[in-house]
């Protein structure tokens, strides 16, 4: 906010903290949810649907929001809202898959 709104910067500028602020947010949320290892873990038909869901939503309001985009614009509508749900569905899976897996682990070696 300072550099925005302070020292008036334009939010291009702005795209390296953006980047930093995402990557230790995520980076956070996936250690989270590896070291606690105590959610379930979605199955891969419960996976599917939350991607799908997601993709769905996102597709949706971006539409309303800016209307039909044409071909050209794949790169930045399309691509993004496809790849930005499977990367953070992907990546929520196999952090619970393994925080499970490491859960268990402990588990069975304070039982030995």
């Amino acid at each position: 906010f300072y550099r925005l709104y302070v020292l008036g910067q334009p939010d291009e500028q702005l795209r390296d903290f953006q980047a930093v602020l995402a990557v230790s947010i995520f980076g956070y949320l996936l250690i989270l949810t590896y070291l606690g290892g105590v959610l379930p873990a979605p199955t891969w038909k419960g996976a599917i649907f939350m991607y799908v869901v997601l993709v769905l939503l996102i597709g949706v309001v971006g539409t309303i929001a800016h209307g039909w985009p044409t071909a050209e614009q794949w790169s930045t509508t399309w691509l993004p809202a496809l790849l930005g749900p499977a990367i953070f569905v992907g990546a929520y899976t196999v952090a619970l898959r393994f925080g499970h897996l490491r859960t268990e682990r402990k588990i069975k070696r304070m039982l030995d």
